[in-house]
């Protein structure tokens, strides 16, 4: 509970994010990137509210993103690309990225493509601008 950092990229990590992620409540930055993690992202992302940084990049998820991710007002950063998740980025998530977060989708410097949301679409249908 008291963990503020966990970074585990490039790992080769497998099988699904538990939803006990949600313990981590001290937590600041989550990199669980180039592993080849799956299954759905947990709802209980949402409880990581001291989280600035979710890095899930170049894994194997899976359906669509939790809108509780937009509880996480402290949160600056979002690399979901290159993942299976299905739908359209929540609207709550939407209204987070207008007011703080600075990245999501794409690593910086990497150009927008159809995995740069981990196979998310923005409401407005246009990946390479922000939501509406």
């Amino acid at each position: 509970e008291e963990l503020s950092l966990l970074v585990v990229h490039d790992n080769m990590l497998t099988g699904d994010l538990p939803t006990t992620i949600g313990h981590l409540t001290k937590l600041r930055k989550l990199d669980l990137g180039g592993n080849q993690l799956s299954g759905s992202l947990p709802t209980e992302l949402g409880l990581l509210t001291e989280l600035t940084a979710l890095v899930l990049r170049d894994n194997q998820f899976v359906g669509g993103f939790p809108s509780e991710v937009g509880l996480l007002t402290n949160l600056d950063s979002v690399i979901i690309e290159s993942n299976l998740l299905t739908g359209s980025i929540p609207p709550e998530v939407c209204s987070l990225w207008n007011a703080a977060l600075r990245e999501f989708g794409k690593k910086p410097g990497s150009s927008c493509n159809d995995q740069s949301y981990g196979g998310l679409t923005c409401p407005d249908g246009d990946c390479c601008r922000s939501c509406p």
